[in-house]
């Protein structure tokens, strides 16, 4: 199977335009007089690849060359697609063999995709490529436990809101089920609570509306970062949750039109987080109908790269994105998801 690049991915592997910018803005605020020293360009190799926990081997490793500021980015003439490409465990060593329809994906040789991620262990990656030799680790993280937990800390127009637990039904729907529901576009057979989208001054205007549920994690180690990402499993125009308004503007972004005119959301919402407890409000959800939600956490070293990568919350513009990339660019990284589903329906009061 191969694993396109998603929008999130995309904007990632065009980071190097994104870093002259950021470093010019930072020296533009820092001071006013001439500055005599000047950053020059230096092409390298970028690599970007992310392992699962608990997930078969199967994303895709991506590599090209680096973007300078003035290339248009996803330059064909930049994509690598004769490297050398492996992922080494304790026990194995797993190639990866060029796409040959999508220069500069690699994907793992089909006889060794049924190698399971495990927590807590150490994966190598290493890359060779005219005479350039670049190398990475990651640590994958150990573990993720979640539960619904009940809230009274909202108040709507001096009456104090209290937010009860949803049943997320963990033990009920696998990933491969909630996979295969989305493919056949039948989830008659997923486990799901309903949530009612409400809207008004208390519910749809910032970051501090009343949410329709919480959630408490725990993890054996300190992540490096939670990443919540909510996927609409039905998202068509005709379950768009249309909402020009100026808190929509602001806190969610423009909605896009089609050439029909019908207005949508892009598809799935992506948030990096370090709270203890999560909030599931009218930011985590675009569309009514089903969502496949996954609370992810992140190692270390996605954590320190997205620190500077300049789209998005948390991140600082200023900073520069710190690459775990040996001898090039890019980040090889971890996670460990929990995943459920949650049905969104409209509010008929």
């Amino acid at each position: 199977m191969v694993c396109l690049l998603s929008p999130a991915l995309e904007l990632v592997l065009n980071f190097n335009r994104f870093i002259f910018i950021g470093l010019t803005a930072g020296l533009l605020l820092s001071s006013c007089s001439p500055v005599d020293d000047a950053d020059t360009y230096e092409e390298k190799v970028v690599v970007f690849g992310n392992l699962k926990a608990n997930e078969w081997m199967q994303d895709t490793i991506y590599v090209s060359r680096s973007y300078d500021i003035d290339q248009a980015h996803e330059l064909e003439a930049n994509w690598i697609s004769n490297a050398e490409v492996a992922i080494r465990s304790e026990f194995a060593v797993y190639p990866f063999s060029p796409v040959q329809t999508h220069p500069g994906r690699y994907i793992i040789s089909p006889r060794a995709r049924g190698n399971i991620v495990s927590p807590n262990k150490t994966y190598e990656l290493s890359v060779s490529w005219n005479g350039q030799e670049l190398k990475s680790q990651t640590i994958i993280p150990d573990s993720l436990h979640i539960q619904s937990v009940k809230s009274t800390d909202y108040q709507c127009n001096g009456e104090q809101i209290t937010i009860d637990p949803i049943n997320l039904y963990l033990d009920e729907n696998t990933r491969l089920e909630i996979l295969r529901a989305i493919k056949m576009k039948n989830f008659s057979q997923l486990k799901m609570d309903t949530l009612t989208y409400k809207e008004g001054s208390c519910y749809t205007t910032s970051f501090a509306s009343i949410p329709m549920f919480a959630v408490n994690w725990e993890a054996e180690s300190d992540p490096g970062m939670i990443r919540l990402i909510s996927y609409a499993m039905d998202a068509t125009p005709a379950n768009a949750i249309v909402d020009t308004s100026l808190s929509a503007h602001i806190f969610k972004g423009h909605m896009m039109v089609n050439e029909e005119g019908e207005y949508y959301w892009a598809n799935p919402i992506v948030w990096h987080l370090s709270q203890q407890f999560l909030d599931f409000g009218w930011l985590s959800f675009n569309y009514y109908g089903p969502h496949m939600i996954e609370i992810q956490v992140a190692d270390e070293s996605f954590l320190k790269y997205y620190k500077g990568f300049p789209i998005g919350m948390p991140q600082n513009q200023y900073i520069l994105p710190e690459s775990n990339i040996e001898g090039g660019y890019g980040l090889f990284s971890s996670t460990h998801s929990i995943y459920f589903v949650v049905y969104v329906q409209p509010d008929e009061s």
